[in-house]
């Protein structure tokens, strides 16, 4: 969705979705433990939400603001900064234990 502020409420296990234009309130989606930061795609079609005390993140469909998919693995611990390769094609994302994950698309 274009214009769409992404808001994560560590406390709360939320994401908030605000329409930037008027600030208005889209939609508030449970994530699990403790989002801490968010990547979107260039085309603006998915971002990928870090669950730093859930140790996954949550993929979401912009245009619907529905989690889609959840990316997890058994030695994947505190999540933590996520980025987007310039080709779209991989996200990687750093953990507490300063280990790098590369996930495909």
């Amino acid at each position: 969705m274009p214009n769409t502020l992404i808001v994560l409420n560590k406390d709360d296990d939320t994401v908030s979705f605000y329409n930037e234009a008027d600030m208005s309130l889209l939609k508030v989606v449970t994530v699990d433990k403790n989002p801490h930061e968010v990547a979107v795609t260039e085309d603006g079609k998915k971002a990928f939400v870090s669950n730093a005390g859930g140790n996954t993140i949550s993929v979401f469909d912009m245009t619907t603001l529905n989690v889609v998919d959840t990316i997890t693995h058994p030695d994947f611990e505190f999540p933590h900064e996520a980025k987007i390769t310039p080709d779209g094609r991989m996200i990687l994302a750093s953990t507490y234990a300063n280990k790098v994950w590369f996930f495909h698309l």
